[in-house]
């Protein structure tokens, strides 16, 4: 059995076409793992000068992550407190002989932009006039308003930069104002006040349950979910660790390639049984029933592994990647999305070890089941386009059409396809009105649809590939 495994395996690369596409894919895995690290954060062009040097987009977020990493331990309301003290006394200190940046003001208002200073210092200046004027040609600048309800207009200082740090480290927001004038933004957003007054976010009668749970409440069991997660979030640990590294990684490993990689398991397979047939010599190399069941249970393992192997590949080039750019933190750790890292789920109510195991498993579920209808299809139609063209659609159509939600208002059911499934983020969090979330609700219970998708994927792999092996015992000569 081992040599016919081996012997399909040969097949399947003796395709020049095969390992172009294999190679380009990788490639474009390794290059999109890298420069994920270097996420935008001066984008309007202030520097972060720390410690006398301007820092890459790279280097914002390593010094963010060594700098969060020493807040590790249990967050109480006083480290909280402690840790906002520090932030405003970091702020002011920025503000200490600061000045005017010449070159980013030349740039946004030209050369002659005292005449605009001059105009906002003595309030001779409204939104019409700035945007019509200053921002006609389009700006990666607004007007805002301060606590007092008043119009602030942008004016460029040259430890912007450094102040979007200290809001990215303390608060996981982008500007480079104090947001301390708003009250309700610093204990609405700031993780460290989340993980030490968890009672103030959990439902029902949390005054900010909302910010967490946003876009639940459109769901008719919502007070089911809601007591679900939140029950989570009581009884997780508030023990802190930075999640930066934990988050670029989960992004590398849930983006959007990964409905390629079950497109790209696809492609390699449509041809497993096809092959057979273009060239025709499956009457000749299967003289016997025996040989014939024995090939085709060689090519059905094969799918397997290789789906199994292609998936392996894009976590190890991920964790490879993280090692060298920016390690992995504590995986007992609660989820948190922070410095404009990716986290696409439900803050605050699973673990990274959680999500990624069990990321893990539905991921190589996701891939094996996929095979195993490739190979289906490849096996009773014996045509490799007759099977790549349905299972590009039946991969891709889901991605943008929410079909169950749309047509039967189920929407629990969209996360039952594997190109949904392999973005195992999406079922770690509170959806929309059209993602819905990925739990089922049986009277007071939750069911997550992780764990239903686990038993309906090995389920319909075993039948699948049950069929190709029984059917290919009735075989048959035929005269062609």
């Amino acid at each position: 059995m081992g040599r016919l495994i081996i012997s399909e395996f040969k097949k399947i690369f003796k395709s020049k076409a095969n390992i172009i596409i294999l190679l380009v894919f990788f490639g474009f895995t390794i290059f999109g793992n890298f420069n994920s690290y270097n996420p935008i954060y001066n984008y309007d062009g202030a520097n972060t000068i720390k410690d006398g040097k301007v820092l890459s987009d790279y280097e914002i977020l390593k010094n963010l992550d060594e700098d969060a990493q020493k807040f590790t331990g249990k967050i109480d309301k006083d480290k909280a407190k402690t840790m906002r003290n520090e932030y405003l006394a970091l702020m002011a200190k920025t503000k200490e002989g600061d000045s005017i940046d010449d070159k980013r003001m030349k740039e946004a208002f030209g050369n002659d932009y005292q005449s605009y200073l001059d105009k906002v210092a003595n309030r001779q200046i409204n939104e019409d006039e700035f945007y019509q004027k200053y921002c006609a040609n389009g700006c990666s600048f607004s007007v805002e308003q301060d606590a007092e309800g008043n119009t602030v207009f942008p004016v460029y200082y040259k430890n912007d930069g450094i102040r979007r740090y200290y809001n990215l480290l303390y608060y996981d927001v982008s500007g480079r104002d104090s947001v301390i004038e708003d009250e309700e933004v610093y204990e609405s957003t700031n993780p460290y006040y989340i993980l030490s007054h968890k009672s103030e976010f959990l439902y029902p009668n949390g005054k900010y349950h909302e910010n967490l749970f946003y876009g639940m409440d459109q769901n008719k069991d919502k007070d089911v979910l809601l007591k679900y997660f939140s029950d989570k979030i009581e009884t997780n640990s508030n023990e802190y660790h930075s999640t930066a590294a934990n988050n670029v990684f989960l992004g590398n490993v849930t983006g959007g390639t990964s409905v390629f990689i079950l497109l790209l398991i696809a492609i390699l397979l449509a041809n497993i049984f096809a092959n057979e047939t273009y060239y025709k010599t499956d009457q000749i190399i299967v003289p016997s029933k025996t040989g014939n069941t024995k090939i085709t249970i060689a090519k059905c393992i094969t799918g397997a592994l290789l789906a199994i192997g292609v998936i392996l590949l894009q976590w190890i080039i991920a964790f490879v990647i993280a090692c060298i750019r920016l390690p992995l933190h504590d995986l007992n750790s609660v989820v948190i999305t922070q410095f404009n890292t990716y986290a696409g789920m439900l803050n605050y109510a699973f673990t990274y070890s959680e999500v990624f195991i069990s990321g893990f498993c539905i991921a190589i579920l996701s891939a094996i089941v996929t095979a195993a209808i490739t190979m289906t299809f490849s096996y009773f139609t014996r045509n490799r386009f007759g099977t790549i063209i349905p299972i590009i659609l039946f991969l891709l159509i889901p991605m943008f059409v929410p079909i169950f939600s749309l047509l039967f208002k189920i929407p629990f059911l969209d996360f039952m396809f594997p190109s949904k499934a392999i973005m195992f983020d999406l079922l770690f969090k509170s959806g929309g009105m059209y993602e819905g979330v990925a739990c089922i609700v049986m009277g007071k219970d939750v069911i997550p649809m992780i764990n239903v998708n686990y038993v309906v994927y090995t389920v319909i792999t075993i039948i699948l590939l049950s069929a190709i092996i029984i059917h290919s015992k009735k075989h048959k000569v035929q005269n062609r």
